[in-house]
């Protein structure tokens, strides 16, 4: 699902610079100036990009103790006497990942704040 709105939003930019191209190559030719695509979607754009790329960080950082911990459990021959709360840590660890992504988009989307606050 990453990968889709990651290549949505590619695919998004290129079309807004392609009709910004457009849009001044016209007005250079009439003589006006150009129009520009609005910044807000060039920041909106850019504040997905962050959100995106930094959910995929905490959801490895998050995860990865745990799968590292469960092969060495379950593969490894054990932790020793550790091995119940180390898996118990990472257990907490990862699934507290649940928690980040609606806080995650609390910080970069301002219409998702404005719905949650009505």
């Amino acid at each position: 699902m990453h990968a889709v709105v990651w290549n949505h939003v590619r695919q998004s930019a290129r079309r807004v610079a392609n009709v910004s191209m457009r849009s001044e190559a016209a007005a250079s030719r009439s003589g006006e100036q150009g129009h520009r695509p609005a910044s807000s979607t060039r920041s909106a754009q850019s504040r997905l990009l962050q959100m995106l790329v930094l959910s995929v960080l905490l959801f490895l950082l998050m995860f990865s103790p745990y799968v590292v911990v469960d092969f060495i459990i379950l593969y490894g021959g054990g932790l020793g006497a550790a091995s119940h709360r180390a898996w118990m840590f990472t257990t907490i660890l990862a699934l507290s990942n649940c928690f980040v992504n609606p806080i995650l988009i609390h910080v970069f989307n301002v219409k998702y704040r404005a719905c949650f606050k009505a």
